[in-house]
């Protein structure tokens, strides 16, 4: 009898726990809340919004700028670089992928589950 006893109190001690500790969040919640409730006030001004007016500055220095001559053959280089590098790019992502879904795999193993 004494160790039902002995399991009872501490059964009773771990749910006091629990409801202390639903409690504690409970009023930390209502203070957020109260918190979210209130508007905030600024104690800054913030800047004017500008760039609109920055945005036609750059294109017009854009505009204005001058480049250079760009030959036939630059112009193929650059274009077959940007091509591979795109490629790269996608190259990269599908590997990404399927890493990711190798990686799910593993951890579902890991965590004894299995799909």
């Amino acid at each position: 009898m004494a160790s039902r006893m002995r399991i009872w109190r501490a059964a009773l001690a771990m749910c006091e726990e629990d409801k202390q500790s639903y409690v504690a969040e409970l009023k930390a919640t209502q203070k957020t809340i109260e918190h979210m409730a209130k508007p905030t006030v600024f104690s800054t001004s913030l800047p004017k919004f500008t760039i609109a007016k920055e945005l036609n500055q750059y294109t017009s220095d854009i505009a204005g700028a001058e480049f250079g001559d760009v030959t036939d053959s630059e112009k193929a280089t650059n274009k077959a670089n940007l091509t591979q590098f795109t490629q790269d790019v996608k190259d990269g992502f599908a590997e990404a992928a399927k890493n990711m879904k190798a990686a799910e795999a593993l951890k579902q193993t890991l965590l004894g589950r299995r799909q």
